[in-house]
């Protein structure tokens, strides 16, 4: 049975529709609202126990990342700045503990962006480190699964 997605510790107070303007322009992409439904109120979120199966291995969705800039959480802007080889059109939106980053891809539907899996693994070889998961954020949130039991990185 589907488990609902437990969004655990978020920054308080939620995010505002001005901050996350701020970071969507800088960015130059608007955030999906499935997206920001959740986000804006469980920004630096974690998820404990709930990973999504990407090329058969369960990878942790650790912290969603912060809509507001100035927190101990990166932005998704500061995630692209960190990392060099990550494709333009990819916008980080969550950690994945030291394995990548969960992202929304851009770069075929620049109104309607899928979601991602960027593996740091890979990153040598950028077009192999995106790794498709979803049409969409609720979809990625449907597919992810409680591991109780196992310890996140």
């Amino acid at each position: 049975m589907q488990q609902a997605v437990l969004w655990k510790n978020p920054i308080s107070p939620p995010a505002t529709r001005d901050e996350v303007e701020q970071i969507e322009k800088e960015l130059g992409f608007k955030f999906p609202q499935d997206f920001l439904i959740c986000a804006m109120k469980n920004h630096g979120a974690n998820t404990s126990q709930f990973r999504v199966v990407c090329l058969d291995v369960p990878r942790s969705l650790d912290f969603l990342l912060s809509l507001r800039i100035g927190t101990e959480i990166f932005t998704p802007l500061q995630a692209i700045e960190k990392s060099i080889s990550l494709l333009p059109g990819l916008v980080p939106f969550a950690t994945a503990s030291d394995e990548g980053w969960w992202c929304f891809d851009y770069r075929k539907a620049p109104d309607n962006p899928s979601i991602a899996f960027w593996d740091r693994a890979l990153s040598h070889n950028p077009l192999k480190a995106v790794i498709p998961v979803a049409r969409s954020f609720t979809e990625m949130c449907e597919l992810m699964h409680c591991y109780e039991g196992e310890a996140l990185n």
